[in-house]
């Protein structure tokens, strides 16, 4: 027993290490002059510490912790929470500014302190007190005292051994217990990226002028209308100015394997590196405003100048270009005209209605467009762009068009989707595609038929005006699609299952995806594309979002409770005959039926 012992407690502290190295916080920095990413504890003195993310989709990485306290050397509107540091509830302001050195460390706006993480907006993650875990305990304290003591070891072995094998599967508990909650769920809420789908993206796809292009990446003809986004914001170079690809004269940064990220930007580099040499393009442009890209938001804004602007004198007149990519029919209303090959012109009725019609296209074809839009304005060349003031031009812009990129179905998502109706499960779907987008995947997954009866698509906007009666109709049913849902939504879809006594176990990887992580009762975190912040959040992390793994986690959480029942009912049954005769001499006033052993002499 001690041997066995001993192995258990062994393999659970190596388990255990594991998982925190798992989630231990990383950081991109800057050493001898070469980035690299590294863990938060190999940081030295010296080293500059880059809050940005590995691409240029956003200026800092909202929610990330800063890794050590570090002197910042630039900014750009970042706001970092510190109510662990300081008590401030709000996120605060900090500058690359140098402070007076009477000014305290703890007080100086250009320091950061390790454990802080930068903000956009605060977060508040609400504790929920597991009180089914509390009548369990108070239940097995009752049983123990009733019972032999071996029901604990075999209760803690199960645990373990279902932990095992979850981590064989690559699904990791931060609590053994965790399992039996899992095993008891009714609904899955999960995400259409990366569970439903294989998380990467390829363009297919572009749409410019009203005309549908099907991307080619062996031949891209500079007749087509994309010329026009190459000559506004791609200066082609090294014989890609004529809009034709000569592969054998030039490396593309693909062929490098130099281009990483999300899925997203690496499909759009990935097409961009074709019509361009993007290494010679940032060369060309410096950014001077970026305003990141979030679920709320939905697009992404930066504001470049051309490098020989930089040494003007700040009160000089220079030419500023603003682009913007992001949801297409949010962004197409901000736009007043449409690029077109033979020039800018107005945009009319019948452009909008292509759009829409081309746009709807391309979501039943289960395709997730982004659109594009530029506008070019002057501005002193010394002029510090805030987010807060809105100072730069939000309409007015001219529309470019827009990509079509797919995210195919993972292979076994229809098997999936069977094995979760035959367990009685129900499955719903949230994303921030549009309708047309998110119904197409779901008929590929096998949720929805092709007449639609089976489930029902609601977009996000209709999610805060259903009433209580209208909650209790639509969360009948098995499947159901949220298009178009903000994380605030998302969390008060939670809410309304939990309210109606659903065990749910929903799947997130971003920061503005932790509340609803918390909310449920069980939270899974997509550690290959989730944040640290998701991670804590949760309950279980997993390497990969393939839902036969969480399914896989249900039915082992399921077999574990029929498991105990069978051992407590053997360990209650042998214990009948010892019960029940004190119980028949204590109530009925029996006989005492069994007496303490006695020695011989003791008569």
């Amino acid at each position: 027993m001690s041997s066995i012992n001993y192995y258990q407690d062994n393999w659970t502290r190596k388990f255990s290490n594991a998982f925190q190295s798992m989630v231990a916080p990383s950081c991109s920095v800057v050493r001898n002059g070469k980035s690299q990413t590294m863990s938060a504890e190999s940081l030295v003195v010296g080293d500059i510490v880059n809050l940005r993310r590995q691409t240029a989709s956003t200026p800092f990485r909202c929610g990330m912790r800063v890794p050590a306290d570090i002197r910042l050397l630039a900014t750009d509107a970042l706001r970092i929470e510190t109510s662990w540091i300081t008590g401030d509830m709000q996120p605060l302001p900090f500058v690359a500014t140098p402070t007076s050195s009477e000014i305290p460390a703890m007080q100086a706006q250009n320091i950061a302190f390790a454990g802080s993480s930068v903000s956009s907006g605060r977060i508040a993650i609400s504790r929920l007190t597991n009180v089914v875990h509390i009548l369990i305990n108070g239940l097995f304290i009752v049983i123990v005292a009733n019972i032999p003591q071996g029901l604990p070891v075999m209760l803690t072995t199960q645990l373990l051994i279902v932990s095992r094998r979850l981590a064989r599967r690559g699904v990791f508990l931060k609590r053994p217990d965790t399992a039996d909650t899992l095993g008891r769920t009714t609904v899955l809420l999960v995400e259409k990226t990366g569970v439903l789908t294989e998380n990467s993206a390829t363009l297919t796809d572009i749409w410019m002028d009203g005309e549908k292009k099907t991307s080619n990446r062996a031949r891209v003809e500079s007749s087509n209308p994309v010329e026009r986004f190459r000559q506004t914001s791609m200066n082609g170079r090294n014989g890609r100015a004529n809009g034709k690809i000569d592969y054998e004269t030039n490396i593309s940064l693909e062929s490098l394997n130099l281009i990483s990220g999300p899925p997203l930007d690496s499909a759009l580099m990935k097409f961009a590196d074709e019509l361009c040499d993007i290494a010679d393009l940032r060369k060309q442009y410096e950014i001077v405003f970026e305003i990141p890209f979030n679920k709320q938001r939905r697009w992404h804004l930066v504001i470049a100048r051309a490098w020989h602007y930089v040494n003007e004198h700040p009160d000089t007149i220079i030419r500023y270009k603003l682009f913007v990519k992001g949801a297409p029919e949010e962004l197409i209303t901000k736009c007043f005209n449409i690029a077109t090959k033979n020039g800018d012109r107005t945009m009319g009725e019948r452009d909008l209605e292509k759009f829409k019609s081309d746009y709807l296209f391309f979501g039943n074809r289960g395709r997730s467009c982004i659109g594009f839009a530029t506008v070019e304005f002057e501005e002193k060349a010394g002029k510090m762009f805030d987010i807060n003031n809105a100072d730069y031009p939000e309409d007015g812009l001219t529309f470019l068009g827009m990509a079509a990129i797919v995210d195919s179905p993972r292979e076994e998502i229809g098997r999936a989707v069977e094995r979760a109706k035959s367990a009685k499960i129900k499955l719903h779907v949230v994303t921030g595609d549009h309708p047309s987008t998110a119904a197409a995947v779901a008929k590929e997954a096998k949720l929805i038929d092709e007449n639609c009866t089976s489930a029902l698509v609601l977009v996000g906007s209709m999610v805060d005006e259903l009433t209580s009666h209208e909650w209790d109709v639509m969360l009948k049913r098995d499947h159901i699609v949220f298009a178009r849902i903000s994380p605030t939504q998302k969390r008060l879809v939670v809410e309304e299952l939990m309210r109606r006594g659903e065990i749910v176990a929903v799947t997130g990887d971003g920061v503005l995806d932790a509340p609803s992580l918390k909310e449920a009762h069980i939270g899974v975190a997509i550690d290959a594309v989730g944040s640290a912040f998701a991670k804590e959040a949760a309950d279980i992390v997993v390497n990969d979002g393939n839902l036969e793994n969480i399914l896989y986690g249900v039915e082992q959480g399921r077999l574990l409770f029929s498991n105990l029942r069978k051992a407590i009912a053997f360990t209650l049954t042998h214990l009948m005959a010892e019960i029940l005769p004190v119980l028949l001499h204590f109530i009925l006033g029996f006989p005492l039926g069994l007496t303490s052993v006695r020695d011989g002499s003791s008569l």
